[in-house]
């Protein structure tokens, strides 16, 4: 290897562990401005109408932003930087105007939504809903905007302030609690997540450079509309999962909702790092031997990789109900919250939501295994018969339950999900093997 190589591998290397630490400091202090808000506020109707607020928002945002990052990068790359700009402008003004008139209309027609999304809540909790719901979705049209920003910034390689901005945004939100959350209230802490979403838009702005008409006959538009449609479809399905996980604990005594949706979030971040350790790196590896022929490889790699996941998850696992109660109950006091049940249920739901953390990592590392291989019809149909069925199991557990049953119910989705997931691989790398000539894989 020749000097140049390796300072340029060293660079990427340093550029790589500097994004890691970046996403990570995003990802712990977005948890600190979640968590500080309900151990101020407290598990209640209040932080109920909060976390239910962000439904509606979080899926369109989720759906529609979640494909274009995965088209744009791509489609904004490319020597042409005049016409990679102008694209860009296109699509910073696409987005925004769709998001601006959705929040518009979702605004107004927010006293029909919201009683669909928490049927269980009072008129005046509902009323205090549709107050936060109109705020937040001001939030999702600069993180839509934020979105194409990002993407255009990566596309051009500008990786540090693509990452660094949102980390700007999620100190300022939790400045902004830390010094007005008690004054101001849940009303207040609605306006911080606007101010997190807010500000990366703004920072990110200016990577657009000038003004660039765009040309409306450009085939990278047509392109775009192309690729984005099936993935906004697709997964449009799937994030009413969201919509779910607010209708029933909306039927709990209050606080129920709160401490749901935030045992969720502990376990999503926890999931969020065990896959970036584990099954993000196995992905490149396996698209080589995938490339290769070579399934026996794949296979054992992909064995491999499952089992640490899913050690790894449940060390993960063990440690937080070990430590939780404790570590929640100095963690509330600290915050003057004296509700010592509080900590109690949120442990006992965690206990209850093994499934979310172990299983959809394992889930995880299967699907990406298909994907590697060129294999995405199977995982999607798997995907949307046993979340089918998943629906099912939560309204079962909430109905025998509660918010525990329902906890209960979500782990068992993901457990029949993840070995279908895990049954299928098995067989679609037999086959593979078996077509290439090589030996028989377990």
């Amino acid at each position: 290897m020749s000097d140049a190589q390796g300072q340029g591998r060293a660079r990427s290397v340093r550029l790589s562990l500097i994004l890691a630490v970046l996403a990570a400091l995003d990802l712990a202090l977005g948890f600190g401005v979640q968590w500080y808000t309900l151990a101020v506020l407290g598990a209640g109707r209040a932080t109920d109408a909060l976390f239910a607020g962000m439904a509606i928002p979080h899926i369109v945002l989720a759906t529609v932003t979640g494909s274009l990052t995965h088209v744009l990068v791509p489609l904004l790359s490319g020597p042409d930087d005049l016409r990679n700009r102008r694209n860009a402008w296109f699509f910073f003004m696409a987005v925004g105007g769709f998001f601006a008139a959705f929040a518009l209309v979702a605004g107004l027609a927010s006293g029909v939504l919201v009683p669909l999304v928490v049927p269980g809540f009072s008129a005046e909790e509902q009323a205090l809903t549709r107050q936060l719901t109109c705020i937040q979705l001001v939030g999702m049209v600069f993180s839509a905007l934020s979105s194409v920003l990002w993407s255009s910034c990566h596309a051009r390689q500008e990786f540090l302030w693509a990452e660094t901005s949102p980390l700007v945004g999620t100190v300022a939100s939790l400045v902004l609690s830390v010094a007005f959350l008690r004054r101001w209230g849940v009303v207040g802490a609605a306006w911080f997540f606007v101010v997190r979403a807010a500000l990366p838009a703004l920072l990110l702005a200016p990577s657009l450079g000038r003004f660039r008409r765009p040309h409306l006959d450009d085939p990278v538009l047509s392109e775009a509309y192309r690729r984005v449609r099936p993935l906004v479809v697709g997964s449009l399905y799937f994030r009413t999962e969201v919509l779910v996980d607010r209708a029933l604990p909306s039927f709990a005594p209050a606080g129920g909702l709160s401490l749901f949706y935030f045992a969720q979030q502990i376990f999503s971040a926890a999931t969020h790092v065990v896959n970036k350790a584990v099954a993000a790196p196995m992905v490149p590896l396996l698209a080589e031997h995938a490339r290769e022929g070579r399934w026996d490889e794949f296979a054992r790699v992909y064995r491999r990789r499952l089992v640490a996941i899913v050690a790894a998850a449940t060390g993960v696992y063990l440690a937080t109900i070990a430590l939780g109660r404790p570590t929640f109950e100095l963690l509330f006091r600290l915050t003057g919250n004296k509700t010592e049940g509080d900590a109690k249920t949120l442990v006992t739901l965690l206990a209850c939501l093994f499934g979310w953390l172990i299983a959809s990592a394992a889930a995880g590392l299967s699907a990406s295994a298909f994907y590697a291989s060129g294999e995405t019809r199977v995982p999607t149909r798997i995907g949307v018969a046993t979340y089918t069925g998943g629906l099912g199991l939560k309204a079962a557990g909430f109905a025998f339950g509660s918010v525990y049953g329902l906890a209960l119910g979500t782990s068992l989705y993901w457990v029949v999900y993840a070995s279908a997931l895990a049954i299928a691989a098995g067989k679609q790398l037999r086959s593979l093997n078996t077509r290439a000539g090589g030996a028989a894989v377990a």
